[in-house]
Order: C-alpha cells, then structure tokens, then sequence
C-alpha cells in the first residue's frame, strides 16, 4: 500500500508503479476525472456533455444564499448541503441579515454547479 506525506512539497506528486490489486490503479484515467476540478467525471454522468444550462466557464466562486430561517440554519448544515458540489473553503452567516450566507467554493464551475442543482 502507497502513501503520500502532504506535509512535504519536495516529494514527488506522481506515483511511481502500480498497485497489483485490480481497481487499486489510477482513479483519475479510471473514472475520467481530470485536473480540472472533476469536469470530466460530471461530463461523464451526463453522457459526454455538461448538464443543460451548465457552461463550465464560470470564474466567481461565491454564492449568495437568500431566504434562510435563522432558527433552523446554520455553518454545518450549509457545509452538508453544499459539499456534494465541489469544495467549501469558506461559510458565513451574515450578521446584519441574518437569513442570509455567503459561501466560497473552490473553483467557478462547482460554484455553478451548486446554483444549478440548487
């Protein structure tokens, strides 16, 4: 088994070799995924294309939610909602509105993707 220290940037980021265990290889030439925040796997789930209404060339990353209860709201439920979309650097709950949140996604396109299924 392989492992990856993260904590030191002069280790190589590529893995030399493979495992000998079927399905344990290179996940990204076995599911299509590539460096570009996952376009490929999510153009694969809809047969080769984006899903409609999706361009894949937005570059602002934050989303303004609106019409939030405060009550029942807060940075851990928005981070269970919004995660299956890509990844979350950043939550906030406005304080002077308090129904609403801003939240940071990693790149344009999950960002995008978070306001379309959404």
């Amino acid at each position: 088994m392989f492992r990856r220290d993260f904590t030191n940037p002069n280790l190589p980021t590529e893995q030399k070799g493979r495992s000998s265990q079927p399905g344990y290889g290179d996940a990204r030439s076995m599911y299509g995924v590539q460096g570009s925040g996952g376009r490929g796997a999510i153009a694969a789930a809809f047969g080769g294309g984006l899903p409609p209404g999706v361009t894949g060339t937005n570059d602002r990353c934050t989303i303004l939610v609106a019409n939030l209860n405060p009550d029942r709201i807060d940075e851990d439920k928005l981070f269970n909602l919004f995660a299956i979309y890509g990844n979350i650097v950043r939550i906030k709950l406005l304080r002077n509105k308090p129904d609403h949140a801003l939240i940071q996604m990693g790149d344009g396109f999950q960002a995008e993707l978070a306001v379309h299924f959404l």
